[in-house]
């Protein structure tokens, strides 16, 4: 999962379309990290609903029809009665973006070694937070 405040998510975009410039290197690995785990994402989707998608004939000439169904053996069971094809139907809810204060409000302790301290910039913790995450699972550097 990946939350994005709205200056990251029109950045994001910015960079996807090649739009956005990034010269600091460090800021283009983090808008590939988040790039990276939005497609990941994409990718991991399982279908919502399923369509049959049928060529029916009228008056006006050819038209498709689509039955949607809430299961892939509803949708089969149609296809065999009625001829068709077949098709996964997705949903892609953005990114969500949250809110989050510029700097912290408090201080924050992450280990018994580091302590954030109150009036840091709130994305160094989050840095912090992904890094360590990265490091955890081995992806890191």
């Amino acid at each position: 999962m990946i939350a994005l405040n709205k200056k990251q998510h029109s950045d994001l975009v910015l960079f996807c379309r090649g739009e956005l410039k990034v010269n600091n290197p460090l800021k283009r690995a983090q808008l590939i990290q988040w790039r990276d785990q939005v497609a990941l994402a994409s990718l991991m989707a399982s279908p919502e609903m399923y369509a049959n998608c049928i060529e029916v004939c009228d008056s006006y000439g050819p038209e498709i029809e689509r039955r949607v169904y809430p299961d892939l053996l509803s949708a089969m069971k149609s296809k065999e009665d009625h001829g068709g094809v077949v098709l996964e139907l997705f949903t892609a809810p953005p990114v969500p973006e949250i809110k989050l204060p510029e700097k912290l409000p408090c201080d924050v302790s992450v280990s018994p070694n580091v302590v954030f301290r109150k009036g840091v910039n709130t994305q160094v913790l989050l840095n912090c937070l992904i890094r360590k995450s990265n490091d955890s699972n081995g992806l890191g550097d």
